[in-house]
């Protein structure tokens, strides 16, 4: 929970308090929601007005990955949230570029679901889902773009 100056660098052990009613659903402290908050301000003025979130949740040698791409109408911004214990985040300094792909340490699976479905509201996007082929054991995922016969499910 520390900001450390010279790396703008944010830490939180966790972001959502998440208990298994959902009148439990909240920011862990008023510190978290302003951070994150201001994360997506951020986000907002690189993509402009919000349009599409797709979101692929995999992973890589046993480690839990989430991929999170947010469409604008004037840019992208790719995430990649690693599954790691603790939620870290190093920000831009004045001047410096994009990273082609955002790297975010995020606690676990429900701190990456409920910051994705943050990021969805505050930047008014839309989720465009990935289906799932039931044709093909070998293509079991249709690429985002495809259009998706209906028709055959």
């Amino acid at each position: 929970m520390e900001h450390q100056e010279k790396q703008f660098i944010i830490e939180h052990h966790r972001l959502f308090n998440a208990g298994p009613r959902a009148q439990s659903l909240s920011f862990v402290s008023d510190k978290v929601r302003s951070d994150l908050l201001q994360f997506c301000h951020m986000l907002r003025e690189k993509i402009g007005q919000g349009k599409e979130l797709i979101v692929y949740p995999h992973r890589i040698l046993q480690q839990g990955m989430w991929s999170v791409q947010l469409v604008g109408d004037t840019d992208k911004v790719y995430l990649l949230l690693s599954i790691a214990g603790r939620f870290r985040l190093t920000l831009l300094t004045n001047g410096e570029s994009w990273p082609v792909r955002w790297q975010i340490d995020i606690a676990d699976h429900i701190d990456a679901y409920w910051f994705i479905e943050l990021l969805a509201q505050e930047l008014v996007l839309k989720h465009t889902p990935i289906h799932l082929s039931t044709d093909d054991v070998d293509s079991t995922v249709v690429n985002v773009g495809e259009h998706n016969d209906e028709s055959k499910l």
